[in-house]
């Protein structure tokens, strides 16, 4: 494994190996951009640290193949925080996407609590987001995170 390892460091190239300029620019302005100034963010982060706390326990309608993590359909939010919204590190890089593209209208399947649509909309407020969630509960949840935070 260690040998792999090694012949992909020394196979793989860097930014610059990237000969396309419209890629070359996605990557080092969007992708591997490293700043996080974006006043935004200190308040999602702080909506995913309550959710993490929470302990307030939802009935969850699942319309998917179920949890491998949780059998019950009882779950704390905290949970669900934990296992079903994307890392915080996903919620940037969608939201400079956004802010690079700048689309009129997006479209995201599966809202769970609604922090990849808060990224999304905080990328652009002025945009059209149509985002759908089968279970009532876990909608409700989101729709309360919108109002927090004034979307």
């Amino acid at each position: 494994m260690i040998a792999a390892y090694l012949k992909y460091l020394l196979r793989s190239g860097n930014e610059h190996a990237i000969h396309s300029p419209f890629l070359f620019d996605l990557y080092t302005q969007v992708i591997a951009a490293k700043k996080d100034a974006n006043p935004d963010y200190a308040a999602l982060k702080k909506l995913r640290k309550e959710l993490l706390a929470s302990d307030e326990q939802i009935n969850i309608l699942d319309l998917g193949a179920g949890s491998r993590i949780n059998k019950s359909n009882l779950r704390k939010i905290g949970t669900i925080a934990k296992n079903a919204e994307k890392p915080e590190k996903f919620g940037k890089l969608f939201n400079r996407l956004v802010q690079r593209f700048q689309p009129e209208t997006m479209l995201e399947l599966g809202t769970s609590l609604g922090l990849t649509t808060l990224y999304l909309s905080k990328a652009k407020p002025d945009a059209r987001i149509m985002t759908f969630e089968g279970c009532p509960s876990t909608a409700d949840i989101a729709q309360q995170n919108f109002k927090k935070t004034a979307c």
